[in-house]
């Protein structure tokens, strides 16, 4: 019985870290138009809802360059999830990965579906990718206008043109087996 039990647990926690790591975490907030995980967005700017925020290492910002290798996420004030402190619940978020409104412009070309989506030279704004260098992620709306709009975009900050999603690898599968065996030891012995 004791074997079974061992058997079972390890299988689900297998699942459940499969699940995470590879097909993602799932979160629907059709209301608020953001779908992902937030965190607390520090900044002195007045940055508002779905302006493209950066992060150099010592404070967050609205990204204030084409392509600017620094970009974090988007700016959200109603997330559908956020990790927050209790005291600042008016506090405005970024979310780093999931689908949420970007302001964009048609000034690099208009935006199709499927088209990746970059920061600009004006701040906090997004605009079509030219093809390499670093991306907010891909836009799920089409947009030909000149003045700054708003469309959904799956939030997926990456390296475009430059390199390649890795997907599977060998190194996750060992992370995946050493995390499998690390936790297993301590629940089971």
């Amino acid at each position: 019985m004791k074997f079974f039990i061992k058997t079972f647990l390890s299988l689900i926690f297998l699942v459940i870290v499969w699940n995470i790591l590879y097909d993602g975490v799932k979160v629907y907030a059709v209301e608020t138009g953001f779908e992902g995980i937030a965190t607390p967005l520090v900044s002195d700017e007045k940055i508002i809802n779905g302006e493209i925020i950066s992060y150099d290492g010592i404070k967050m910002s609205k990204s204030k360059k084409f392509s600017d290798q620094n970009i974090l996420g988007v700016a959200a004030e109603d997330p559908s999830i956020a990790i927050m402190d209790l005291d600042e619940r008016d506090s405005i978020y970024v979310v780093s990965n999931g689908k949420a409104l970007v302001r964009v412009s048609g000034e690099k070309g208009s935006i199709e579906v499927n088209d990746f989506i970059t920061s600009s030279d004006q701040p906090g704004l997004g605009v079509k990718s030219e093809g390499k260098g670093k991306v907010l992620g891909v836009a799920l709306e089409s947009y030909s206008k000149k003045e700054p709009g708003f469309i959904q975009v799956n939030i997926n900050p990456h390296y475009e043109g430059e390199q390649k999603s890795q997907g599977f690898t060998g190194k996750n599968l060992f992370l995946t087996i050493l995390l499998y065996v690390f936790v297993n030891r301590l629940l089971f012995f």
